[in-house]
Formats: structure tokens, C-alpha cells, sequence
């Protein structure tokens, strides 16, 4: 507990009540209850989560309950504060989250407080069969995070557009679905014109012959480059994408600042997403693309 002890406030040398000299060096214990700043919005730990805790609390709990060396395990690591705190202090640690999108974020977060390395991920999903089954919001953020994108600004009229790409900011639209048809690529179309770029991509898991013919025919007919891009193609690292690199403007660029708390997904969408529904979105009927045709 002495790691934890905070000064005392009396006078320096002030005698207890018995006469007894009080000893100023060490500190005092530390009272019920701790207090602490909330994680402010611009401070440089922020990572968006609307649970964070502020570092200097982990630490204190981590220095008062464990030993250099020792293993810190947090089972809902969420943003990984408390492992960012452990590796500052010399312990190990291990982290659980439900959430693939959360495990990313930790990654980054404990590679960028606390300079940690060689950081490995168990359990992420590596598979198209393990990504169908992601809920819809885990699964658009895996693809947004595969090709080095940000996620939409807009929550609600985004038009279609889940996400930007790296750089350019060209439209990202995600469908968790195979066979995907004409149409989607059609009204895809509008979203990109809308935003006022002449390129965009939609990823899926596989796409129909319409889809193609249409991006075809807009590419033809208008300059515009729709790119249907498969899932297996991001899993083995096909997809022409711009890769972000350390170190390309001398320093390092700091993160991204959290999304605005208007465009995270509301209550209903969290729980459509839960049960394996997308509100707003009508599903498209499969229509398998075959090449000999």
C-alpha cells in the first residue's frame, strides 16, 4: 500500500493526539474514496470510450494490488486502460474483449501510451466463416479497419456510405451478404456523386453478374470506378488499397480524434445488431455471379 500513500495535510510535524510524532515521509494511506479528473476530451489518453478511466487510477490500483513481474488480467479489457497501466509499471498482462473492434483498439492504445511490442492477438476472427458471424457493427468496423479506412461521420443519412478510405476519403459501403445485385451498386452510384468523389468501393462476400456489368457500365459511361471488393480479397490482402505509413511525415501522426457522440449507433441499432438485424437496410436477394455465363 505504500505505492498508493498521498501527502499528509497537516502541518509538518504536527503531534497526534497522543504526542506521538506523526512521520510526514511516507504519506498517508489513502482515504474510501479517490479522487480523480474524469478523462477529459482532449486529453491524449482519450480513446472514445464513454467508460474510459483515466490512467492514473489504474496505476494506483495496480501498484497497490501487485508486484513488478506479476500478471494483470482484465476480462473486459474494453480500451485497454488497465493494461496500458500495467505495462507502465512493469507487470504483464492479458486482456479479454467480446468486441474484435475493442481488441484493436487496446492494440493500438498500449503500442501508443506505452510503447509496447510484439502484441498478440488470439482468437480474431480469420475467416470468412468467422466474419459472417460477427454482429453487423463489429463486421463493418473489421472491413473499415482492413483497408485502413475511418468509419462514416454521420450516423443516420449517410446515404449509404459506411466508411472513408485512407487519404483520399472515398466511400466505403459494407454488406454483410453474399450475391450482392444491380441494384446496390446502382444506388451506390448516387452516394458517390453525392459526396462529390468519382470513385468508391463496396465490400461483400461475393457479388452477382449485375454488379458487375453496372460498375462497368458507370465506369464506361461516366469515369466513375466502383470497386467491388470480396471479403476473401481483404483477407488475403488483394484489394489495391493505400497502406498508411510510419513514419511518412517525419513523425508519426496522432490518432484520430474519437467520433462525435451524434453519429455512435443508437440503443436500437446496438440491439438490431445483437439479434442479427439491420435497421434501415432491405436485404438483398442473393444473385450468384457465374463466369461462364
Amino acid at each position: 500500500m505504500d505505492a498508493v500513500r498521498t501527502e499528509h495535510k497537516w502541518t509538518k510535524g504536527q503531534p497526534r493526539a497522543d504526542g506521538s510524532e506523526r512521520s510526514v515521509e511516507i504519506g498517508k494511506l489513502p482515504d474510501d474514496v479517490w479522487e480523480h479528473h474524469a478523462v477529459m476530451p482532449w486529453s491524449k489518453e482519450r480513446a472514445g470510450y464513454p467508460t474510459q478511466k483515466p490512467e492514473e487510477l489504474l496505476r494506483r490500483i495496480i501498484a497497490a494490488s501487485s508486484n513488478p513481474g506479476d500478471i494483470v488480467l482484465d476480462p473486459f479489457a474494453g480500451c485497454g486502460t488497465a493494461l496500458v497501466a500495467a505495462h507502465q509499471l512493469g507487470r504483464q498482462w492479458i486482456g479479454i474483449d467480446i468486441s474484435p473492434t475493442g481488441v484493436n483498439l487496446m492494440k493500438r492504445q498500449i503500442q501508443r501510451r506505452a510503447g509496447a511490442e510484439n502484441i498478440k492477438l488470439v482468437g480474431m476472427p480469420v475467416t470468412e466463416a468467422q466474419l459472417r458471424e460477427l454482429k453487423p457493427f463489429e463486421f463493418q468496423n473489421w472491413v473499415i479497419d482492413r483497408m485502413n479506412g475511418s468509419g462514416s461521420p454521420r450516423k443516420s443519412g449517410d446515404m449509404g456510405i459506411d466508411g472513408l478510405s485512407f487519404l483520399l476519403h472515398e466511400p466505403i459501403q459494407v454488406k454483410q451478404s453474399s450475391g450482392i445485385g444491380r441494384n446496390v451498386v446502382d444506388n451506390f452510384e448516387t452516394a458517390v456523386k453525392r459526396s462529390g468523389h468519382t470513385k468508391g468501393y463496396i465490400v461483400a462476400f461475393s457479388f452477382g453478374k449485375g454488379a458487375y456489368e453496372e460498375a462497368a457500365r458507370v465506369k464506361g459511361a461516366e469515369g466513375m470506378v466502383i470497386e467491388l471488393l470480396t471479403v476473401a480479397d481483404l483477407l488475403e490482402g488483394k484489394a489495391d488499397l493505400v497502406t498508411p505509413e510510419t513514419g511518412l511525415f517525419s513523425v508519426d501522426l496522432p490518432m484520430p480524434e474519437p467520433r462525435a457522440p451524434e453519429s455512435l449507433p443508437s440503443v436500437e441499432e446496438l440491439i438490431a445488431s445483437e439479434t442479427g438485424q439491420e435497421l434501415g437496410r432491405v436485404a438483398e436477394a442473393e444473385e450468384l455471379y457465374d463466369p461462364s455465363n
